[in-house]
């Protein structure tokens, strides 16, 4: 939750307005998904915290069913841990969820004013947020979204109790988040920071997408800082998920038992059948590393599965075979619209999509290039990975070009328009095999030129504008 003072938002409802069977005291928080207020029930006086979802999340029919059905099992979540739902109804097309109201902080606001928390603070608040999680994946409810500004913080005779809050609210995105839609549905900013791979690619979920976030949060209460930090766009940070090792403890923490960051690692490994299975023995095994009681002992780790190979640990073993590639990285976004005004037709939006993901793979192969990431509408392509060319820019500024003129013909057939838009830039990866890790240099300047790009723009950097007019000139 943040910033209750910031200007009036659709749907805002002044102190003293009466809503539901609740008066409305003040705003306590607001956040992408909506805002909370301390409000008092007419009938019994008794305080709560009522949230008003934004309408532009709301008015999703999909997402009103979900929110329907999902905050039925919220509400009978009785956990010491979690905060209660008490109903969730529909007022003059508003979606209410009414919770308990719990006087204290989030431990957001804890970690803005104190960057990094002592590790054992850190390890009790992680147990306790661990077993309220446990508590809803045992009946079927997945959070999505824990993070810092999810978790309430109050003293009990001087004691930290930390409560999850937002059950199942968060949106779910069939093909992954994309910058489009993390701008417009709701999902503010920092989701990113903690989002599993899974959710970002958009394949199923379950439970261990909240156990990965859940160590991503860990990290951040130990080290004051989010795990992929230094990216600076929501692209970058995006693919630093699926595709970057998960970043070590740094060296001002050695103090630490080192098997803290083996913990660490399990429970943010890029495939899920690789993390632990349940948030519990991760907190446990955290509490033992920090503990020292497993020092010099070996077998008592939670055993990590071996049916599917986490790619970030196969990066990490293969480094000796690792090479630094020259390559040209063409990010490229396609985003289908409809309607102007109105919402979208989901049924076309996800066919025009398709047909436009045909497309742009198509034209990359043709021009020589391999899709490294796929996120939702925007696409990251590698030319020169696995076998360099004098004209690798060439021919990713050509693919660009091929593919801003093929979705064209697409928009047409199709009665929608399609908003292209592209970056390109060269530059040196860590290359092995076929696998890149592209991450960082060219791949963070593509995906900002990918931002600042308008519609039908194809950008380049300064370096890659030389390669092409050198090679233009051959």
């Amino acid at each position: 939750m943040t910033d209750p003072d910031a200007g009036p938002q659709p749907g805002h409802l002044e102190p003293g307005s009466l809503v539901a069977g609740y008066r409305i005291d003040e705003m306590i928080g607001r956040g992408g998904m909506g805002m909370v207020y301390r409000a008092t029930s007419l009938q019994h006086g008794r305080v709560y915290a009522v949230k008003v979802l934004a309408p532009e999340v709301a008015g999703n029919e999909t997402y009103r069913q979900r929110f329907r059905r999902e905050m039925r099992v919220a509400a009978s979540l009785r956990h010491p841990h979690v905060v209660a739902v008490r109903h969730a109804e529909e007022h003059d097309g508003l979606l209410l969820l009414v919770m308990d109201f719990i006087d204290g902080t989030d431990l957001e606001s804890v970690l803005r004013k104190s960057g990094s928390i002592e590790a054992d603070r850190a390890t009790e608040l992680l147990a306790q947020v661990a077993s309220g999680l446990d508590a809803a994946h045992a009946r079927g409810l997945v959070h999505r979204d824990v993070k810092p500004g999810n978790i309430l913080i109050a003293t009990r005779d001087g004691v930290e109790h930390a409560y999850v809050t937002d059950f199942g609210l968060a949106k779910r995105f069939d093909r992954g988040p994309s910058i489009t839609a993390l701008t417009k549905t709701g999902v503010v900013v920092g989701t990113v920071d903690y989002m599993s791979p899974e959710q970002i690619t958009g394949r199923r979920t379950d439970g261990r997408a909240d156990i990965y976030s859940l160590g991503c949060m860990y990290y951040e209460m130990l080290t004051g800082t989010v795990p992929y930090g230094r990216t600076n766009t929501l692209m970058a940070t995006l693919y630093s998920h699926v595709n970057e090792p998960f970043p070590s403890l740094p060296g001002r923490l050695s103090d630490l038992n080192p098997e803290l960051a083996d913990v660490i690692q399990h429970a943010t490994a890029k495939n899920p059948d690789n993390r632990y299975f349940s948030a519990g023995e991760f907190a446990d095994d955290a509490l033992r590393a920090l503990r020292g009681s497993r020092a010099g002992r070996t077998g008592t780790l939670s055993p990590i599965s071996t049916s599917r190979q986490d790619p970030a640990a196969t990066m990490r073993r293969s480094s000796s075979h690792e090479t630094r590639k020259v390559v040209s990285v063409l990010c490229c976004g396609f985003t289908p619209s409809t309607s102007l005004g109105e919402q979208d037709d989901p049924a076309l939006v996800d066919d025009v999509t398709d047909r436009c993901f045909v497309e742009v793979r198509a034209a990359i192969g043709r021009h020589g290039g391999v899709v490294d990431t796929a996120i939702a509408d925007e696409v990251i392509a590698v030319f020169g990975i696995s076998r360099a060319r004098e004209d690798d820019a060439l021919r990713a500024v050509r693919a660009a070009a091929e593919i801003r003129e093929r979705l064209g013909a697409v928009a047409e057939e199709a009665a929608v328009a399609v908003r292209f838009r592209a970056g390109v830039d060269t530059g040196r990866v860590l290359a092995g095999g076929e696998q890149s890790v592209a991450a960082g240099g060219p791949v963070d300047a593509a995906v900002s030129l990918l931002m600042q790009a308008d519609g039908g723009d194809i950008l380049l950097t300064s370096e890659t504008l030389r390669l092409v007019r050198a090679a233009a000139e051959v």
